[in-house]
């Protein structure tokens, strides 16, 4: 997923299709992107520098500059990456066989585009108004390989809201990632969730409402998934209410969108969950969401 993310927040408004593939002869593991800015010489020695890297806007998903680097090292040790930028022609190329585990800061030398006799099958006649991006990791880590079925659950689930706007596109070995879909009761209304009213400009809008639980192609947890640039960060969010128990909650879901929140660095979490503005947030939000779980009021009084 942060490899993922990546591409996403410079997608500067094109259609953006990732793929990812694995080759079990090779051991390898590609994770190839296409559209939006790509990358290029700049791009990739600020990208090799821990903690470095370009301004994120508010738009973006990513802050800190590490997760994409940290994803490399925790799948493979072997890096392969070749990229362009949009437009430019020039393919860049970069190797490091000891990623995972090198201690010392290591001289990649000085930036050359590579000849075309040099590019991989899926990086020939590229357009030059579009970036592409190809990481290929080897020397994979055993433990840490996905099921493809669960990785394609999990980016279902994970890109939700971006899938289903249109703009990106995910493949995993030529196959569509479909949007997860979450089937709703008919009988009891969806509403409506608005916070507005928050310090620093934050908000939170979206929908609460009750699924069909026996119609789910994917378990999904009850509760509010909440949700960080149209990337899901946590999910099964009740904001203090004690639903253990009430089994009818069982049924209930709701998808947030944060908007002036921020993440974690693991992307499992908002960092404002221990201030005060969280616990306004969540009386908020329950409060509008009260007919649907049973209440008069707010938490304060369950």
């Amino acid at each position: 997923r942060e490899l993922v993310d990546n591409p996403i927040d410079y997608r500067q408004g094109q259609r953006l299709t990732i793929e990812i593939s694995e080759d079990k002869r090779r051991r390898t593991v590609v994770v190839e992107s296409d559209g939006g800015r790509g990358m290029g010489a700049e791009e990739i020695q600020v990208w090799l520098n821990w903690g470095e890297g370009e301004n994120h806007d508010a738009t973006h998903i990513g802050k800190y500059h590490q997760g994409g680097k940290a994803a490399c090292g925790f799948l493979g040790r072997h890096v392969r990456l070749w990229a362009k930028r949009r437009g430019e022609d020039d393919v860049w190329f970069l190797e490091d066989d000891g990623w995972g585990d090198r201690r010392s800061p290591k001289n990649f030398g000085v930036p050359r585009p590579i000849s075309s006799g040099q590019y991989p099958q899926t990086m020939q006649g590229l357009p030059t108004d579009r970036g592409h991006v190809r990481i290929e990791l080897a020397k994979l880590v055993k433990d840490r390989r996905w099921n493809l079925e669960v990785l394609k659950r999990d980016l279902s689930s994970t890109y939700r809201f971006l899938l289903s706007e249109g703009n990106v596109h995910i493949k995993i070995k030529d196959n569509e990632v479909l949007p997860l879909t979450i089937p709703l009761s008919t009988v009891e209304k969806r509403i409506d969730v608005d916070v507005k009213g928050l310090s620093g400009g934050r908000t939170v809008s979206g929908w609460a409402a009750r699924m069909k639980r026996d119609e789910l192609s994917a378990p999904i947890k009850a509760g509010l998934r909440l949700v960080h640039n149209g990337r899901l960060v946590k999910e099964g969010e009740w904001f203090g209410y004690n639903f253990e128990g009430k089994g009818a909650l069982n049924s209930l879901v709701g998808e947030l969108h944060m908007r002036g929140f921020s993440p974690v660095p693991n992307k499992t979490d908002f960092v404002e969950r221990s201030d005060e503005v969280w616990e306004k947030v969540g009386d908020k939000v329950l409060e509008q969401i009260a007919p649907q779980l049973g209440l008069k009021k707010s938490k304060h009084l369950i």
